[in-house]
C-alpha cells in the first residue's frame, strides 16, 4: 500500500497574515496594550505551533507508509531490506554463466547436438559433418586423432598419416611437425575413445567394446570381469598391455566367447565401427 499525505504549498503554511493578522509591528491609536502583546508574543507561538502540525502529520504519514511496507515484507516475505535478485540456476536449475553461448556447444555452427537414441551409443556431435569420434578426424577412408589435439593446437591440419602442419600452404607442408613413421604410433593413431591404436574406418564402436585390428568387441574388461583387460586378439584377452608378457600362459586367456560385440542383432558379433553413432546423413 501507499501511504497518502495532503501537499500544502509552503506560502500557504506560511501564511500568518491569515492565521494571525498583520504582522507589521505599527498599532493604530485605536489599540491596547494587550493588542499589541498579541501580535508579539501570541501571533509566532501560533505560526510556530502550526508548523509544528505539519510537520508532525509528514512525519505521521512516512511513519505510516514504513510501517504498511513492514507489515507487507513480514506477512509476503517479499522486499527485505538486503533483497538481491533470485540467480536464474535457483529457477532453471542450471547457472548460464557455465555455457558462454551456443556456438561454444556447436563449434559455431549455431545448432544443438544431436545424440543418438542408443543408450549404448557414445556421446557424438551427429551434426558436426565429421564422421569419426568427436576428437578424431578423417584423411581419405581413416579416421585418427585430431592433429589440433595431438600438437596442442600449433599444427592443427593433418597433412599425411605421420604429419601435421599450420596449414596446408607450400611452405608449412615442409615445416610440417612429424611424430614418427611407424605405423599406428606418434601421428599416426586414433582417438582417445578408440584406444589411441591404429587409424580405423570412419565410425565408432559402443561404449561397452573396443578396438582391435580395426573391429568393434565387447571389452575384455567386462568379459573377464576385470582379470584379462587388454585385448591381443579376437579371441585372446591378456593382464598386461605387453604383448611379449602375453605370450606367457599365465597372463593370457583364450576363448571363442571372447569374439563378441557388445550390443544387439548384427552388433551382438564382431563388427566394423558403425558411423550411424557419428554422424547423421553420412
Amino acid at each position: 500500500m501507499v501511504g497518502y499525505a495532503p501537499v500544502v504549498k509552503a506560502e500557504q503554511l506560511l501564511d500568518l497574515e491569515r492565521v494571525v493578522g498583520p504582522m507589521s509591528d505599527s498599532s493604530s491609536d485605536s489599540d491596547t496594550e494587550s493588542t499589541r502583546w498579541y501580535q508579539r508574543m501570541l501571533r509566532p507561538a501560533l505560526a510556530i505551533s502550526a508548523v509544528g502540525a505539519m510537520m508532525l502529520l509528514a512525519g505521521g504519514g512516512m511513519r505510516y507508509m514504513r510501517g504498511d511496507l513492514r507489515a507487507t515484507q513480514e506477512k509476503t516475505g517479499m522486499y527485505k531490506d538486503d533483497w538481491t535478485a533470485p540467480k536464474e540456476s535457483d529457477i532453471s536449475g542450471f547457472d548460464p554463466r557455465s555455457i558462454n553461448s551456443i556456438n561454444q556447444l556447436t563449434g559455431g555452427k549455431g545448432h544443438a547436438p544431436a545424440f543418438s537414441t542408443n543408450p549404448l551409443a557414445p556421446p557424438e556431435d551427429l551434426l558436426d559433418g565429421n564422421r569419426c569420434a568427436d576428437d578424431e578426424e578423417l584423411l581419405g577412408k581413416l579416421c585418427y586423432k585430431k592433429c589440433s589435439l595431438l600438437t596442442d593446437g600449433k599444427a592443427p591440419i593433418r597433412l599425411s598419416a605421420f604429419s601435421c602442419g599450420k596449414s596446408r600452404g607450400f611452405a608449412d607442408f615442409f615445416a610440417a611437425k612429424v611424430g614418427t613413421l611407424v605405423p599406428c604410433g606418434g601421428y599416426d593413431v586414433s582417438g582417445d575413445e578408440a584406444g589411441n591404436g591404429c587409424p580405423h574406418k570412419a565410425g565408432t564402436c559402443l561404449v561397452n567394446e573396443e578396438f582391435s585390428l580395426g573391429k568393434c568387441y565387447k571389452r575384455c574388461e567386462d568379459l573377464t570381469v576385470g582379470q584379462y583387460p587388454h585385448r591381443t586378439s579376437a579371441d585372446t584377452c591378456c593382464k598386461t598391455k605387453n604383448f611379449l608378457e602375453c605370450i606367457d600362459p599365465s597372463n593370457s586367456h583364450f576363448s571363442f566367447g571372447f569374439n563378441v560385440g557388445g550390443g544387439k542383432g548384427d552388433e551382438s558379433k564382431s563388427h566394423s565401427p558403425n558411423t550411424k553413432y557419428t554422424e547423421l546423413g553420412h
